[in-house]
């Protein structure tokens, strides 16, 4: 069983499929202008293999400010609440029941009894070491929201 008590950011954007789109979007928008600051500087924008037209590159920094408006937000509402979750949230083992994956995206699926019924959840997941190595009948500590008992996450994923 995992014994953090506070969930690790790199491994929540790594491996939650909304945290990890909260940076990699805003990310892809703010390496295409230093790409373009780069290539301007280099004196290729005006005709090498890639060229960016005026009216595309004005849009570009309007978009990279928007979606890290909108990402930073998101990110920290994703982290405080599996801090939340990590603090009050209630323990159960698990077992794996289903990992996969299609190019970069998936989800691992895991049973676990509460009060003598079984449950079944799923975490959409990005592909990366700490979910590749997650095979089925694997034994995971799944945390469960004692507010709605229908929100369960792998803590391993997470700590």
């Amino acid at each position: 069983m995992v014994q953090n008590d506070r969930p690790r950011l790199a491994s929540m954007i790594k491996s939650d499929y909304l945290a990890g789109l909260a940076v990699k979007i805003p990310a892809i928008f703010w390496i295409i202008i230093a790409v373009g600051v780069v290539m301007n500087l280099a004196g290729a924008g005006g005709g090498g293999l890639v060229s960016f037209d005026q009216e595309s590159a004005r849009s570009l920094p309007f978009l990279a400010v928007g979606s890290t408006a909108l990402a930073v937000p998101l990110l920290y509402w994703r982290y405080r609440y599996f801090s939340g979750l990590f603090a009050s949230g209630i323990c159960y083992t698990g077992t794996v029941t289903a990992v996969a994956f299609r190019r970069r995206r998936g989800y691992v699926e895991y049973a676990f009894k509460h009060e003598g019924e079984e449950y079944r959840g799923f975490n959409s997941v990005f592909k990366n070491a700490l979910t590749e190595i997650l095979k089925v009948n694997d034994k995971v500590t799944v945390l469960m929201d004692e507010k709605n008992k229908k929100k369960t996450f792998i803590k391993e994923l997470f700590a």
